[in-house]
């Protein structure tokens, strides 16, 4: 009976307010639009049966759940780097290498946290934005030229005058790292050979010769690394220390002498040395009983010559064994029992 309503609502336009007004009766217009009032009355109760049915009020199920927060775009966003490794003075001029930098990057977001109605769907707000920043690490690499120059002497990196320790050590066309004296007699002196009783002789050639590879030996690696076996002897000047308390009663604590030019023969009148408490002249250990030594023999460092002195001899056991020797086989002339090292002078 909807047509029904529709006529009444239009004649209700057409007769304007003064319908309401002169409250016409319900049957006066039921008769002007041709319909009984039985026929009314049926239309509106299967009307009123449609609106029972039909919801009257919204209520409201179900609950807020909790969903994943809202997350806003990056900002700030920042990039910093380690220095590249290994350095390209590492490596010489003319020669490439593969150079690696950690890199961090940090950024910023906002966060919105959410619920999610469990019925609707529908998704709120809860609370205040706040901002989250979070970080990445990533690794670079890049290939660049070597800008080492091969150095004609030893060369301490970065030296710190007092102090010493281990540091990088450039020589001709290698890099190294060894023990390095930065305190005695103007420092930079870096080990060769640090022993107490050596396993095995080392001539001069070995160990003062200019020019001459180097042939090395250490008792603490970890803590005392010298100079590379093979290296070739840069230095102008080698320093002798050693523990002996009756060595360096009588000639200090060190002792500096100048590295001899290959094919150097030693005369029994021996070679000068300057020392913590003077300068001296010290000897090879068969001066003045064997023919003049060339660099091939023994290192050692006598005091007197002849088979005399606190060393002794050929045949002759010393009185005091304070001499240096890099060899086993000197237990009746020499030191074997306290510290002894040989440097070689840097720039």
């Amino acid at each position: 009976m909807i047509w029904i309503r529709n006529r009444i609502e239009r004649i209700r336009v057409k007769l304007g307010g003064d319908l309401v007004k002169s409250k016409i009766s319900l049957a006066c217009v039921l008769a002007a639009v041709g319909i009984s009032q039985a026929a009314f009355a049926q239309a509106e109760e299967a009307s009123n049966i449609i609106r029972a049915k039909a919801p009257i009020e919204f209520v409201e199920q179900g609950e807020w759940l909790s969903w994943s927060p809202s997350i806003g775009p990056d900002y700030d966003i920042a990039t910093l780097c380690d220095d590249w490794l290994p350095d390209a003075s590492t490596v010489d001029e003319g020669q490439f290498l593969e150079q690696t930098a950690i890199c961090y990057t940090t950024s910023s977001h906002s966060v919105q946290q959410r619920e999610i109605h469990s019925v609707s769907g529908l998704l709120r707000n809860v609370g205040k934005p706040t901002v989250e920043t979070s970080g990445t690490q990533s690794t670079k690499k890049q290939q660049v030229a070597g800008t080492n120059k091969p150095t004609d002497n030893f060369t301490v990196v970065n030296p710190v005058a007092g102090q010493s320790g281990i540091y990088t050590i450039k020589n001709q066309s290698s890099t190294f790292t060894a023990y390095v004296d930065m305190v005695t007699d103007g420092g930079k002196w870096v080990l060769a050979a640090r022993w107490v009783n050596s396993k095995t002789g080392v001539s001069f050639n070995d160990i003062v010769v200019h020019g001459k590879p180097l042939k090395t030996q250490t008792t603490d690696a970890v803590n005392f690394p010298v100079i590379p076996s093979g290296e070739i002897n840069t230095a102008g000047q080698a320093l002798v220390i050693s523990g002996n308390a009756s060595w360096q009663a009588k000639y200090g604590t060190w002792q500096e002498f100048a590295t001899f030019a290959p094919g150097t023969i030693l005369t029994n009148a021996g070679f000068p040395v300057r020392g913590s408490s003077g300068s001296y002249t010290l000897y090879h250990s068969r001066a003045a009983w064997g023919s003049p030594q060339t660099m091939e023999q023994l290192f050692t460092l006598w005091t007197v010559p002849n088979n005399t002195g606190p060393c002794g001899g050929a045949g002759r056991v010393g009185t005091n064994k304070m001499c240096v020797a890099i060899s086993p086989d000197m237990g009746n002339h020499a030191d074997l029992s306290s510290v002894k090292s040989l440097y070689l002078k840097a720039n």
